[in-house]
């Protein structure tokens, strides 16, 4: 008896152990298998967050993408505004008149008369000679100097902006026989198909080649500041004939500022009667 016992109780023993062995290794791979779902895991984890990042970031471009859109049309239609408002007033009538706006262009004739177009104002206040600055070229035209600031596009006023939302605004510049390096043909600035023997003799010096830029900007899309705006904002329309002086157009475009620029000549003919 006392040996079955013995015997019995060594297998019994062996068994404990032998089941601790498998119950050992059953855990190594429950391990295994944890660590490796982990990693699978992580890597979707991954591709989940580089796809994601993807269509923020198209979502974002294809918004700058409208909001630009929709700023250069609003910017366009700003400036024709203006020139269709010019086109079709009686602006050109008011030539003889040295008070008028294109009077006082044409007294300063080869400068360039700069005003705000202020579209909340009434149209005789908006086209008014007091609230014009003059930029004068030097006598090279290779730069320009400034006289008076109030025809300049202020950011810090209401009511130089287009609306009351304070989002756009618009610059016009006149100027008359704008300087040129091209000399000038015989009759060029004769509308086509005058008849000079009907409506009398032309008188060369009449005829003036009357040049209008208007030139909108949006400056709640810049990063740039007030004062580099405005600096812009007082810089010639047209080129210099020689030299690297900054244009409107240059100084903007420098600065990241949203603008559209548009540009008309306009030809002003006067004939003087002849007495028969």
């Amino acid at each position: 008896k006392y040996n079955k016992i013995s015997t019995q109780s060594c297998v019994s023993n062996h068994r404990i152990k032998k089941w601790n062995v498998h119950r050992s290794e059953g855990g190594d791979v429950m391990r295994k298998q944890t660590g490796s779902t982990l990693v699978i895991v992580l890597l979707l984890l991954m591709v989940i967050t580089v796809v994601g990042t993807f269509a923020i970031r198209q979502s974002m471009l294809s918004l700058n993408v409208a909001t630009n859109s929709q700023a250069q049309q609003l910017l366009m239609q700003s400036s024709d505004a203006v020139l269709y408002r010019i086109g079709n007033s009686n602006f050109a009538s008011t030539s003889g008149n040295p008070t008028s706006l294109l009077g006082y262009a044409l007294k300063n004739s080869g400068n360039e008369v700069v005003f705000c177009f202020r579209s909340q104002l009434k149209q005789d206040t908006a086209f008014s000679v007091g609230t014009t600055s003059l930029l004068n070229w030097n006598t090279n035209s290779t730069d320009v100097t400034v006289s008076g600031v109030s025809g300049f596009c202020d950011l810090t006023k209401q009511a130089d902006y287009a609306s009351s939302r304070k989002a756009q605004i618009t610059q016009v510049t006149i100027v008359v026989n704008p300087p040129s390096n091209i000399e000038s043909k015989p009759l060029q600035s004769v509308s086509l198909g005058s008849d000079l023997s009907s409506l009398g003799k032309l008188d060369a010096e009449q005829a003036k080649r009357v040049r209008v830029y208007v030139t909108s900007i949006l400056p709640n899309l810049s990063t740039a500041t007030v004062a580099k705006i405005t600096a812009c904002l007082k810089r010639p329309s047209e080129k210099p004939l020689s030299g690297n002086a900054e244009t409107i157009d240059t100084c903007l475009t420098k600065e990241n500022v949203p603008f559209n620029t548009q540009m008309q000549d306009f030809i002003l003919d006067t004939y003087m009667g002849v007495a028969t």
